[in-house]
């Protein structure tokens, strides 16, 4: 590999990786400016479970952002979809299976009303979910009429408040569980570079060097288990990152595996290319806000 192709590569593995990089830097900032609590590991746990919500906002919007299109009303129709949730569970007394079907349910809907004017009206996206924005943040409004709704009960707090439990050892503060699930995480990242690695090379694509290979795997690796270390250091993984993760490999899967996925990547790379393949752009636009 000469060096004009070692710099392409090194700079295109620091763009992949600067994200991470600032992210570190912050919170070493943060760590000196709070003389080391910022990174204690209640601390840790605690910023992880909050950001988990808007992480999962942000997968959910990827294939909206991909096609080209925004979605300006993601905050509002959580804020609407949430108080509806408390609505049910706290002054409706609805059972927490029913309350998380109805809210998920509603959630897809407002999705659909939006994709409906966006592909099949030709409505322009930041227009349609601004519209969206205004009229679910007064949604939310009428329907707590601008008070807190709850509280609600520890089933459905459960979900956004629990940590893994024990199976081996369950009198013990060390959560078994949340150790199998890290160590299976790291094979399978070590597992998936090899794979990925194999398959570009039966096919005749050029694959980096194996030391870059390792070196950029053993970095991945590093990154999971310190976070790792701060979670079992505390009370193990929270429920909310499990749904993250569980989401995150679904939502990775169709994107990069499916007829949709591939569309969705066509039509933000080209729309008039995508639309000359055959590819059905009102219909795939119209899934993607769904």
């Amino acid at each position: 590999m000469d060096r004009t192709k070692m710099k392409l590569l090194i700079r295109n593995n620091i763009s992949k990786f600067a994200l991470v990089i600032e992210l570190l830097i912050i919170f070493l900032t943060f760590q000196i400016l709070t003389n080391g609590i910022f990174t204690s590991y209640m601390n840790f746990t605690n910023l992880l479970m909050q950001g988990c919500t808007y992480a999962i906002i942000g997968i959910g919007m990827v294939l909206v952002m991909v096609t080209g299109g925004i979605d300006l009303s993601a905050g509002s129709v959580l804020g609407f979809s949430c108080s509806l949730a408390a609505l049910m569970e706290c002054d409706w007394n609805f059972p927490v299976p029913v309350t998380i079907l109805i809210t998920l349910a509603c959630g897809a809907l407002i999705g659909c009303w939006q994709g409906f004017w966006i592909a099949y009206r030709d409505m322009p996206p930041f227009i349609a979910t601004l519209a969206g924005q205004l009229v679910f943040r007064g949604m939310t409004l009428l329907i707590g009429k601008g008070e807190a709704i709850g509280p609600v009960g520890d089933k459905f707090a459960s979900f956004g408040r629990s940590f893994l439990p024990n199976i081996l050892f369950k009198e013990s503060n060390f959560n078994d569980l949340s150790l199998f699930l890290v160590l299976a995480v790291v094979l399978a990242v070590i597992f998936r570079t090899i794979r990925k690695r194999k398959n570009r090379k039966k096919y005749g694509f050029e694959v980096p060097r194996l030391s870059v290979e390792i070196a950029k795997t053993a970095a991945v690796c590093s990154v999971i288990l310190i976070i790792a270390f701060l979670l079992l250091s505390y009370k193990g993984i929270p429920f909310a990152l499990v749904v993250l993760g569980i989401l995150a490999i679904i939502f990775s899967f169709i994107a990069e595996n499916t007829p949709f996925g591939r569309s969705v990547y066509a039509i933000g790379g080209n729309r008039d290319a995508a639309k000359l393949s055959g590819i059905n752009i009102k219909r795939t636009v119209f899934l993607s806000m769904c």
